[in-house]
């Protein structure tokens, strides 16, 4: 207890104008307490402060890493306040590592997360790296970096907000399942199927056993090399639009393309910008939000540079994303929404002659709107103004 004390006192580097007032894990301190118990009461008791200048200074776990056998919520007691980040791990099979309720933050070195069980997709137990709440206006100076996840590496919850937010560098390597990934690839097979409906209705049900939770609805997946996306999951079925192009089909196999080294969702995505770096993802990037990004992108054995749109019939408006690609990504860009992608610039950095659009909506999409740099081709034949 005089130690804490000790660590407070000294923490507490002023508190007036101008001075930082430094809150460190360790003033709350107790024995036995778990790393994912001691962070969530860190954060818990930051939270009921409301001082000038707070500096949460997580950046020295006792043993190297913050080790996490739950999910922790970071989250900070006022705005504009100054994170010190320290890296983490699952030791547990856990949804997701860290959940940022940190609206116009300052993080000033990397939030770092690696999941536990390695590249290989069968072994992982982290379900998503760093989910986003409220983090608009926010800044991530060191950038985050995420590896060996089941989902996505970084993934904005819808209901919350990046508005204004500059993720510098976002790095992340074997999230989710990438079809050009011999060990990273999740494959299921089926073993019956039904269809229902016709037109933008159709639907194909899947009756696999032991569906995974990471295979959540909005997912891609691909069956005889044609791009579907999952619209539900449960009771033993998947079920996916559009229907499979062969309807005689008993049985037979998919291979999932979901995860993403980022994925933005929701209706308050506007103006955010990132560099992302991804190796072996499902989705480098997926801008599956109501608003596009400033995005430059680095993929490498990805299913997919960009993947546009969240829903076959919702819009999405607007983002301006360039690629280079080093090493077999499977599409350039997957469009999902048949409504129009109205003011979306899709650019190749020294990459292609021609954009690889993949329409996943046999209604459409409607390319109007849609500008394409250094070529543009959908792979269905239908030309990209």
């Amino acid at each position: 207890m005089l130690f804490a004390l000790m660590l407070f006192i000294l923490g507490m580097t002023g508190g007036a104008e101008g001075q930082e007032l430094r809150l460190t894990p360790m003033m709350y301190f107790q024995p036995g307490m778990s790393d994912s118990e001691l962070l969530t009461e860190y954060f818990d008791r930051a939270e009921l402060r409301e001082e000038e200048g707070i500096v949460l200074d997580w950046s020295s776990p006792p043993d190297g890493w913050w080790d996490l056998n739950q999910p922790v919520t970071v989250k900070c007691p006022v705005k504009s306040c100054v994170q010190r980040p320290g890296p983490v791990r699952n030791t547990a099979a856990i949804p997701y590592a860290l959940r940022l309720e940190t609206d116009e933050a300052y993080y000033e070195g990397p939030i770092h997360v690696d999941g536990m069980g390695g590249t290989i997709y069968t072994t992982r137990t982290l379900g998503k790296g760093v989910v986003l709440g409220t983090v608009s206006e926010t800044t991530f100076v060191g950038g985050i970096r995420v590896r060996d996840t089941l989902s996505h590496g970084v993934w904005a919850d819808p209901t919350g907000s990046i508005v204004g937010t500059d993720f510098r560098r976002v790095y992340v390597t074997d999230c989710g399942s990438s079809p050009v990934s011999p060990s990273g690839d999740l494959v299921l097979d089926f073993t019956s199927v039904r269809h229902e409906g016709a037109a933008s209705t159709q639907r194909s049900f899947l009756t696999i056993a032991d569906i995974p939770d990471e295979l959540e609805p909005g997912s891609l997946v691909i069956q005889d090399d044609k791009v579907h996306y999952v619209y539900s999951n449960g009771n033993g079925e998947l079920e996916v639009y559009p229907q499979l192009a062969d309807l005689t089909l008993t049985s037979g196999s998919i291979t999932s393309m979901h995860g993403a080294a980022l994925a933005v969702e929701g209706g308050n995505t506007a103006m955010h910008t990132a560099k992302v770096v991804s190796q072996r993802c499902g989705e480098a990037y997926g801008s599956r939000g109501l608003y596009g990004g400033h995005v430059l992108v680095l993929s490498q054995a990805d299913g997919t540079v960009f993947r546009i749109a969240n829903v076959p019939n919702s819009a999405h408006r607007g983002g301006f994303f360039r690629a280079h690609i080093e090493i077999g990504t499977k599409y350039h860009a997957v469009g999902v929404n048949r409504q129009g992608y109205p003011g979306l610039v899709v650019a190749g950095v020294n990459l292609f002659d021609t954009v690889k659009w993949v329409p996943v909506d046999p209604l459409g999409p409607n390319f109007a709107g849609v500008t394409v740099l250094f070529g543009g081709t959908a792979e269905d034949g239908a030309a990209i103004p």
